[in-house]
């Protein structure tokens, strides 16, 4: 078995532009991938909002407002995806090129964590508005709120609490970006 051409792949690894573009072509499926999920979950939106309209004509509004916030979610996470896809692929790192993908990696996670945490919030809280009740929504944040708390001051609860936590997310995530370039920098000015 001839395994010489596995030498030049293995060192065009290390030196980036192989897995400079097999990650950007993994962000573009996922960016597919996104768009699938983002239409099946508008299309089971659309489906509660039928069922719910005949009933309660509050609670549908809500769930049209939700509606808006999930294909904006996902519109947006696609978007997220793409840009980063095309940021390493324009990426000319030459020293460490593993570092410099890791950053942009490091970026879009704390991107699409603080845009999940938004949306989710915001849905969550409109639910809550217009339908009164939050089955769905994680203990962790059930428990924050005390029984008999009107629905408004509960949803607004809702929203900042996961409008902090989706700041603290991308903090997060820009201090480790920040703090692997910090290393980077270090290693750089050392080999001088």
């Amino acid at each position: 078995m001839n395994l010489s051409g596995f030498e030049p792949f293995l060192e065009s690894l290390a030196k980036g532009p192989v897995l400079r573009k097999t990650l950007a072509l993994t962000l573009r499926i996922l960016a597919a991938v996104l768009i699938l999920a983002g239409l099946f979950m508008a299309l089971g939106t659309i489906g509660q909002i039928i069922n719910v309209i005949r009933i309660d004509a509050a609670e549908a509004l809500g769930g049209m407002l939700s509606l808006v916030l999930v294909v904006a979610g996902f519109f947006l996470a696609v978007k997220v995806v793409l840009f980063r896809a095309k940021s390493i692929l324009t990426s000319s790192e030459s020293e460490y090129p593993i570092v410099s993908l890791s950053l942009l990696l490091l970026r879009t996670a704390g991107e699409l964590l603080a845009l999940f945490y938004s949306v989710f919030g915001f849905i969550s809280g409109i639910t809550i508005w217009f339908g009164g009740e939050f089955p769905f929504l994680p203990s962790f944040w059930r428990s924050l709120f005390l029984p008999g708390i009107p629905a408004f001051i509960l949803g607004l609860g809702i929203i900042l609490a996961s409008l902090l936590q989706a700041i603290l997310m991308l903090v997060a995530f820009y201090l480790l970006a920040e703090l692997l370039l910090l290393l980077r920098d270090l290693a750089t000015n050392c080999r001088r």
